[in-house]
């Protein structure tokens, strides 16, 4: 059995705004930080010891930033180092980047929530995304060996981890566009030797900050 556990970063400062980040980057906001230090307190317990072979973080600072808070918070456990994986990055949202949501041209901002094949201008689209979670798919995880295991949690962004779930699962494009991914949300996805896709098992728990 291969396991992987996704998580969104938690709030920042950006998001509070509802300011486009893209490749640009905020710090945590304080109900960010606590969220991370939930998320991992809750992993810890979902986990019950099980170890974890591998962690994966982005290189974008907001996505690190998480993944600190999140380690801190899983004291006893032995946690592997993190691996910085630059395809687990965030969508590119070129010349949007920095600019309120709601500022965007209505049209274009309509035909990003419904078409994956959209791009910003000057930047990516979802089906960019998936295109490169599959790439990413088939280098993290070869087939394994009878009998062994792989447990993985990566430490990512909302668009590009709804994207990587749809590559993983082999879902159409329009998946991603069609669940949701909270900060700091956590996804189970599994996959049994010899399946070709993943299976999802849980999507976007947010229990933790009840």
């Amino acid at each position: 059995m291969m396991d992987v556990f996704l998580i969104r970063h938690g709030e920042t400062l950006y998001n509070s705004e509802h300011r486009i980040q893209g490749t640009l980057d905020s710090p945590l906001s304080e109900k960010g930080q606590r969220q991370c230090e939930e998320r991992g307190k809750s992993l810890k317990s979902r986990l019950q010891g099980l170890p974890i072979h591998q962690w994966i973080v982005s290189p974008q600072g907001r996505a690190r930033q998480s993944s600190e808070l999140i380690r801190n918070s899983m004291q006893g456990m032995d946690l592997p180092e993190e691996t910085v994986e630059n395809d687990v990055r965030e969508i590119h949202c070129g010349a949007a980047e920095g600019k309120i949501r709601f500022d965007l041209d209505p049209e274009l901002l309509e035909n990003l929530h419904r078409d994956p094949y959209q791009r910003y201008p000057e930047g990516e689209s979802v089906a960019d995304l998936i295109d490169r979670g599959k790439k990413l798919g088939q280098r993290l995880f070869p087939p394994l060996p009878d009998g062994q295991s792989k447990r993985m949690v990566m430490v990512s962004h909302g668009n590009f981890l709804r994207a990587f779930g749809a590559a993983l699962t082999g879902m159409p494009p329009e998946f991603s566009l069609r669940i949701s991914m909270g900060n700091t949300g956590l996804c189970h996805l599994a996959r049994r030797s010899g399946d070709e896709f993943f299976k999802i098992y849980l999507w976007n728990d947010l229990s933790h900050l009840s």
